[in-house]
């Protein structure tokens, strides 16, 4: 009998592992289970078993922030465990956001019975950072978001899950209620908020209607995990006193794409957190920071864009006798938290301001007033207040009662939201005269990191630098960092820079790192039949700017390049950076205008190549245009915690990391179809993860949803979206390999010198550019890239040895001081000279891409 056993078990084994192969888990699954139950140490089918659960990733994610809230924390994970759905079909990631209590040693003790994820942030990031990272960790197709004091009823994650299979072809986000607890609503106070618009605004929304990205509520709402990454995420720069719009901005760009909220009543969860006159108070300010910026960053104009640097001023430094006085009206609000009215039996009222135009309009105006306008408009409300106290005495109904306290309730939300607005740093998107934060003394109170790297510092006096570029915060990429970092490092070493880019619609600040930006509507190339309508605004910046230097990082044709050809005299000097590929040098060729190019080169005093042998540099001796060589430079700063663990990748699943935003010449896509061709494997599958943004315009737009088609479809590969710098220089620096697939770079991947600093080897296609002339990696054509994986994989210490060529090289070429040192040299018109690469470096590295690659 046990013969057969075993035969029927090998049988069923290699039929799993032929499913397996063809990426059908669950029937590969199944099989070897069988094969188990008849021989219970079956190799192969334990192997198999392994693998399917290595791979196998839950249908729908819950992430929850939490930060010093475990016994709400607790009460909202009971919750979860009565779900009606099946434990199986979701696993639940709760981030903890730096908590002060016990909360982290809680979450690494705590087992449910359906999968589960904590996360420890190290430093508080606020809500926006903490579901980030939440959503890069979830492996859900739906991401159901999740405040730690919502309580849900049983059937909440089941009506969201049915709702998105049955929407699959038209993604929403559903939105599920937010209600007050019974206690609470009983109270005066309670009722008020809950019937009303100062908080949210459930009483509006239509049963199974669709609603804009001003119901994007991130309390109890789940969203297609795609959706989230192509909308960019969350906007992790709304932290600090900045917290309270980052929901509805995200929701506002998903709504762009088009994402709708899609609203379910039967969706029910019960809000522990009593908000009292306080909390409304604190609430407001926060959420008023937090629109400011979102406002600014979508080009609106709320009530408050005509404010003037006075109403600022007064509004960061109100006087202590009219803080006092608000003080007292805030108790005597806080007596309609005690007291709880009967309701009769007329409907429950939706308190709205649209309802209260005289109150609503002073609110909008409370900017312009200033200290006697409001004391008068304080008295007036504690006067109104102290009436509707009086009326609940004497048994007016909770209806009546809740409708007379509106108006004031109003006035405490709109005031607060008004402190917040100004001590917002974004409020100098409406008024750049506005004071920097830090210069006020609310500013040294709220200012928070992120604030920080938005405010201008005095003007050294040194000599003035501009660096032009095409594209520049908020939008990441690698010449977007390069940019910026040499900027910082140019200001510590004394300069004065400043920044002239592209218009963008979701640049919220005018300053970056204490560097002023000066944004154009300039696109483009000078065989465009136009490059915008302020190219002359931008060549009378460079000319009457006062530069010493303009420092220019783009491709020869592009805007920023091209303008500044015959710029009239004086001029600064002109120090050109070229982006220059295999490709540009063919396009211009084609079109016949290399003999522009070749002026546009030629109009700059100096001429950088940034490759050793690369495209740059050949194309500057072939023109005969005199330059100098300066490499891009990195000095990893990568985050300490692990980005295996974080991601739940297997020990022994080999992780391989594609970091690039999605464009079109990065080549994801013939990437992910030819790994996606290979076949699963019954051990040690690699899990590839691709990270780097989603791009906003259509052609790019269909490249990233090209991608995603095929990344949702195989276990092994996950698309992360973009990271910031620290977190994607630890996912390299946690990569068995680093995979580079372009199809033309203007220089080596600044990638690639990440995962030379830590040495991570890496693959390249051979029209990376630099990358010939780097260490401790393997160029070879894209269809050569599996083989070349597994070789590295198969010969560990041959990998090993690839890593630490690049190390080397990395540590005498590619270091930030040299690259700065070089820049200040040219900048101060003194011969410097970069280190090329050492012959024994590039022997080694070609010796070892021989024997990895035979």
């Amino acid at each position: 009998m046990s013969d057969m056993n075993t035969i029927k078990a090998d049988a069923f084994a290699r039929e799993a592992a032929q499913l397996l192969a063809e990426n059908e888990l669950t029937t590969a699954a199944n099989l070897a289970s069988r094969a188990l139950s008849l021989v219970p140490h079956h190799p192969q089918a334990k192997d198999i078993q392994n693998a399917v659960n290595s791979l196998r990733a839950p249908w729908y994610s819950v992430i929850i922030p939490t930060c010093n809230r475990l016994d709400i924390l607790k009460e909202c994970l009971r919750r979860i465990e009565e779900q009606t759905i099946s434990p199986d079909e979701f696993e639940v990631i709760v981030v903890d956001d730096a908590s002060a209590d016990d909360t982290a040693a809680f979450l690494h003790e705590y087992t449910p019975p359906f999968a589960f994820r904590p996360i420890i942030q190290p430093e508080r990031g606020g809500p926006a950072r903490a579901r980030n990272a939440g959503i890069r960790a979830a492996r859900g197709h739906i991401v159901h978001f999740l405040n730690d004091d919502a309580l849900i009823e049983r059937d909440v994650l089941q009506i969201h899950s049915t709702l998105h299979k049955a929407l699959a072809d038209s993604p929403v986000s559903v939105l599920g209620g937010f209600s007050f607890g019974a206690t609470f609503t009983e109270t005066l106070w309670g009722y008020a908020l809950e019937h009303g618009d100062l908080l949210f605004r459930y009483p509006t929304f239509t049963n199974n209607g669709l609603h804009s990205h001003r119901a994007y509520y991130s309390c109890n709402i789940s969203t297609p995990r795609r959706s989230l990454i192509q909308a960019g995420l969350f906007d992790e720069d709304i932290a600090g006193n900045l917290w309270g719009a980052e929901d509805m901005e995200l929701g506002r760009r998903l709504e762009a794409l088009p994402v709708p909220v899609l609203y379910r009543e039967d969706s029910r969860s019960t809000h522990v957190h009593d908000v009292g006159v306080e909390g409304l108070a604190r609430t407001a300010y926060v959420r008023g920071g937090g629109a400011v910026w979102m406002f600014a960053k979508h080009g609106e104009r709320p009530h408050y864009a005509p404010i003037q640097p006075h109403d600022i001023a007064y509004w960061r430094n109100l006087p202590p006798r009219l803080m006092r006085r608000i003080d007292q009206l805030h108790t005597v609000l806080a007596e309609a938290e005690k007291i709880s009215p009967i309701a009769d039996d007329s409907p429950a009222p939706y308190l709205r301001r649209e309802n209260y135009a005289s109150m609503s309009d002073l609110c909008h105006s409370l900017w312009r007033m200033r200290t006697r306008e409001l004391l008068e408009l304080t008295e007036q409300v504690e006067q109104l207040a102290l009436h509707v106290l009086h009326d609940a005495k004497q048994g007016k109904s909770m209806q009546h009662c809740a409708a007379q306290l509106y108006p004031a309730m109003l006035f405490i939300r709109f005031f607060h939201d008004t402190i917040g607005v100004c001590a917002s740093d974004a409020i100098r998107h409406y008024c750049p005269e506005a004071p920097p934060l830090e210069a006020t003394s609310a500013g040294k109170k709220a200012a928070t990191s992120s604030d920080r790297s938005l405010q201008q510092v005095p003007a050294p006096n040194g000599k003035r630098i501009l660096l032009a570029c095409n594209f520049f915060w908020p939008s990441v990429g690698g010449t977007e960092l390069l940019i910026e970092e040499l900027g910082v490092h140019l200001q510590k070493l004394g300069y004065h820079v400043e920044v002239a880019c592209r218009w963008l619609p979701n640049r919220s600040a005018s300053i970056r790192h204490g560097m002023p930006i000066h944004s154009f509507r300039c696109h483009g190339k000078f065989t465009d039949q136009h490059m915008g309508p302020d190219t002359d605004k931008y060549r009378s910046l460079v000319s009457n700017g006062g530069y010493d230097a303009v420092i220019v990082l783009a491709h020869p044709d592009n805007w920023t390049c091209h303008l500044l050809r015959n710029l009239p005299a004086p001029a600064p000097r002109i120090i050109m950076m070229p982006s220059i590929n295999a490709e540009n040098i063919e396009h211009w060729q084609s079109m016949g205008v290399m003999e522009t190019v070749s002026e546009t080169l030629r109009s700059a005093n100096t001429c950088i190549a940034v490759s050793e042998n690369g495209k740059d540099r050949q194309l500057f001796s072939d023109l005969g245009v005199p330059f100098v060589f300066i490499p891009h430079a990195v000095e990893p700063e990568p985050v300490e915690w692990n980005m295996r663990n974080r991601l739940a990748i297997p020990p022994q699943s080999p992780m391989l990391v594609c970091a690039g935003n999605f464009w079109p010449v990065k080549n994801q896509l013939e990437l992910l179809k030819l790994f996606a061709a290979e076949p699963l494997a019954t051990t040690h599958n690699w899990q590839l993860i691709l990270a780097g943004g989603a791009l906003p315009w259509e052609k790019e737009s269909r490249y990233f949803e090209e991608c995603w088609s095929i990344a949702e479809n195989d276990p092994r590969i996950r698309i992360l979206g973009p990271l910031p710098p620290t977190q994607a220089t630890a996912l390299i620096r946690d990569a068995d390999v680093l995979l580079v697939p372009s199809k033309g770079e203007s220089a080596g991947p600044l990638v690639v010198l990440e995962a030379m600093a830590q040495s991570v080897p890496w693959i390249a296609t051979p029209q990376c550019n630099a990358v010939h002339d780097e260490a401790g990696g393997i160029i070879t054509e894209l269809e050569n890239f599996p083989r070349a994986v597994r070789n590295l994989l198969d010969r560990p210490h041959l990998a090993a040895e690839l890593g630490q060529n690049g190390k080397a090289h990395w540590e005498c070429c590619f270091r930030r001081d040299a690259m700065i040192s070089l820049f200040d040299a040219v900048l101060k018109e003194v011969p410097a000279k970069a280190s090329t690469m050492p012959p024994v470096l590039r022997k080694q590295r070609d010796a070892l891409m021989q024997q990895i690659m035979q």
